[in-house]
C-alpha cells in the first residue's frame, strides 16, 4: 500500500458512471461474479490512476453488491484482498472499511463474527505509532505503511468483539481483547470516545476483579477534563468504577475524595436524594481512613460542609470525631451501632443496604472488616485525649480526676470512636497506668499495648510504655534547647504581669493624690490602702 500520496494521472469519473450501473444489473439477474469481474477491473484502472474519488466508488460498489446478495464468504475475502492490493489509496480503503462496519448492525450470527474477524485482520497491526517508530528504528529499510488511519474502526470493531465474547459468557477473552488497544495514543480518536473506551477497560478488570491492573488502567484518563459539565456521565462511570477500587484497596481516604467528586457534580447536587447519600458515604469513610495531616485536613472541611447538618445522623457522628473528646466503643456501638450495620459499608455478607449505597457486591462483603477498622480508630482516638490536661496539671492527679470528666461528658455530647480516642488521650495526660487505660479503651491489657505499639511505631503518637511500673508516659523528652527556652518563656511573662501589676497600683496611687502628694479631701479611699506621705511617716 503507497505511503506517499499520488498524483491523480487520469479522472474515470464517466467509466464509472457507465460501468457501476451495468454490475448492479448483473447482479441483480443473478450473475454476481461476472459484475465483480467488471468492478475488478475498473478498480484496476482507477487505482493505477490514483483517482481516489473513482476508486472509492468502485470499492464500496463492489463489497455492497456482496452484501446485498448475502455472499458473505466472498464479501469477506474481497475486503481483505482489495485492502492488500499493490499501490491502493488509503483513504479509499479507509471508506470501504467505514462502509462495511454499517453492515455489522445488521448481521447476526457466523456472518457478523466472520466479517469481525475480517475487518479486524485488515486493520491488524495499524494502530500503534510507538510499534511504527521502533520498527524505524531498528530496520535500516523503509518500513511498509502500518495504516495508522485505520486504528479507530479497529478500536470500533474489537469492542464489538468483546462485547459478543462478554454475552457468551467469556470475559476474560473480552478483556483480553480490550486490552491489547492502547487507545489512549491515538490521534484520530475523538477524546470522549477514548475516555469511553478506557472505562469500558476498566469495567472488564472490575467484573474479572483485577484490581491492580485497573489502578494502572485508570491513570490513563485525565480527571481534568471530566469536570466540564457536558462529561458528567463519564465522571460518574470513571468515579463509580474507583471508589470499588479503592474499596478493595482499603484505601479509605481516597474512596473518600472520590465521593467528594462525585458530591460536586451538578446533577448530584441538584437532587436530594442523591447528595444526602453521597455525603453519608463520605463521612463514614473519612472516618475510616487513617489519621494524619491530610484526614484532619478533609475531616474538618468535611464537618464545615452546610448540608451536613441535614443528614442528622452523620452529621452527630461527625461531632464526636471533630471534638477533642473522649469516647468509648460500647456508647457508639449503642448509639449508631443498628443503623451502621444496615449499610454495606459496615454491614455483614448478604446485607441488602440502604438507598444510594455503595455497589460492592453483598456477597464479598467487607462490611464486618470496615467495622472492625472502625473499633479502632476509635481507641485510637481515646489515647489522643491524654496530653493536653496534663499541661495544665500534675501527671496521676489529673488523670484520675479527668478521666473522670472526660467519661461523665460522653453522655452529653455522644459518644466517641476508637484510634481517635488514642490521640485525644495523648493530649490530655502525660502519663496513665496500663490498667486505666485499657478501661478507657474497654480492651484488655495486652491488646491495649499491642494496639499502642503499633500506633507509636506508625508516629501516630508518641508513648513510652514501664513495664514493672506498668504506666505508659505520653510525654516526650525534652532537649536543654527546649527546656531553656520553656523557662526563658515562663520568666518573661512572670516579668511582664509583674510589670503589669507595679503599673496598675502605680496608676491607683496618682488617681487619689493630688499634686503636692497630699491625699485629696473626700476621696474614698480602697480598703487597705495608705497615701505616699503616710507610708513615708510610717517608715
Amino acid at each position: 500500500m503507497s505511503q506517499a500520496p499520488r498524483k491523480q494521472e487520469a479522472d474515470h469519473t464517466k467509466d464509472c458512471d457507465e460501468t457501476i450501473p451495468v454490475a448492479e444489473s448483473l447482479a441483480s439477474s443473478g450473475q454476481v461474479q461476472e459484475a465483480l469481474d467488471k468492478l475488478l477491473t475498473l478498480e484496476k484502472l482507477t487505482r493505477n490512476s490514483a483517482d481516489l474519488a473513482s476508486t472509492t466508488r468502485v470499492l464500496i460498489a463492489i463489497i455492497s453488491i456482496l452484501h446485498q446478495h448475502k455472499q458473505y464468504d466472498l464479501l469477506n475475502t474481497h475486503i481483505t484482498l482489495l485492502s492488500k492490493k499493490h499501490g491502493q489509496l488509503r483513504q479509499a480503503t479507509q471508506k470501504m472499511v467505514d462502509e462495511a462496519m454499517t453492515y455489522l448492525d445488521n448481521l447476526d450470527g457466523k456472518p457478523k463474527l466472520d466479517l469481525i474477524e475480517t475487518l479486524r485482520d485488515v486493520t491488524e497491526g495499524k494502530v500503534s505509532l510507538v510499534r511504527v517508530f521502533r520498527t524505524c528504528m531498528h530496520q535500516s529499510n523503509t518500513v511498509n505503511s502500518t495504516q495508522i488511519y485505520l486504528e479507530v474502526p479497529r478500536a470500533r470493531v474489537t469492542r464489538m468483539l468483546a462485547t459478543i465474547r462478554e454475552k457468551e459468557g467469556d470475559v476474560a477473552k473480552a478483556n483480553e481483547l480490550m486490552q491489547d488497544l492502547q487507545v489512549e495514543t491515538f490521534g484520530s480518536m475523538e477524546r470522549r470516545e477514548k475516555v469511553d473506551f478506557i472505562l469500558e477497560q476498566m469495567r472488564l478488570l472490575k467484573a474479572l476483579e483485577d484490581w491492580d491492573k485497573l489502578g494502572i488502567v485508570a491513570k490513563r484518563i485525565n480527571v481534568k477534563w471530566l469536570t466540564e459539565k457536558e462529561h458528567e456521565d463519564l465522571k460518574l462511570r470513571y468515579y463509580s468504577l474507583m471508589i470499588l477500587w479503592g474499596l478493595n484497596a482499603g484505601k479509605y481516604l481516597d474512596v473518600c475524595k472520590f465521593y467528594r467528586q462525585v458530591y460536586e457534580t451538578p446533577s448530584i447536587q441538584d437532587d436530594e436524594a442523591k447528595w444526602s447519600a453521597v455525603l453519608r458515604n463520605i463521612v463514614y469513610f473519612v472516618i475510616l481512613a487513617p489519621y494524619d495531616n491530610e484526614q484532619s485536613d478533609l475531616l474538618a472541611r468535611v464537618f464545615k460542609d452546610e448540608k451536613l447538618v441535614k443528614v442528622t445522623e452523620s452529621y452527630d457522628l461527625m461531632k464526636c470525631f471533630t471534638a477533642p473528646e473522649l469516647m468509648r466503643w460500647p456508647g457508639i456501638e449503642g448509639l449508631y451501632g443498628a443503623s451502621l450495620r444496615q449499610t454495606k459499608v459496615f454491614g455483614s455478607t448478604g446485607v441488602a443496604g440502604v438507598a444510594g449505597d455503595i455497589e460492592e457486591d453483598s456477597k464479598h462483603s467487607q462490611g464486618d472488616k470496615r467495622y472492625e477498622v472502625l473499633h479502632d480508630r476509635i481507641i485510637e482516638h481515646v489515647r489522643s485525649l491524654d496530653s493536653i490536661e496534663a499541661q495544665h496539671s500534675t501527671a496521676q492527679h489529673s488523670t484520675a480526676q479527668h478521666s473522670t470528666a472526660r467519661l461523665t461528658d460522653l453522655k452529653t455530647h455522644g459518644w466517641r470512636c476508637t484510634k481517635q480516642n488514642i490521640r485525644t488521650l495523648s493530649k490530655y495526660y502525660t502519663r496513665m497506668t496500663i490498667t486505666r487505660l485499657s478501661q478507657l479503651l474497654d480492651l484488655t491489657p495486652a491488646k491495649t499495648e499491642a494496639f499502642l505499639s503499633s500506633l507509636v511505631s506508625s508516629k501516630t503518637v508518641y508513648a513510652k510504655i514501664d513495664r514493672p511500673a506498668g504506666i505508659v508516659s505520653f510525654q516526650a523528652p525534652k532537649s536543654g534547647d527546649e527546656v531553656l527556652n520553656e523557662w526563658s518563656s515562663d520568666v518573661g511573662k512572670l516579668m511582664g504581669l509583674i510589670e503589669k501589676s507595679t503599673h496598675l497600683i502605680q496608676k491607683v496611687s496618682w488617681k487619689h493624690l493630688g499634686s503636692d502628694g497630699l491625699e485629696k479631701p473626700g476621696t474614698d479611699r480602697p480598703s487597705g490602702f495608705a497615701p505616699r506621705n503616710m507610708r513615708c511617716m510610717r517608715l
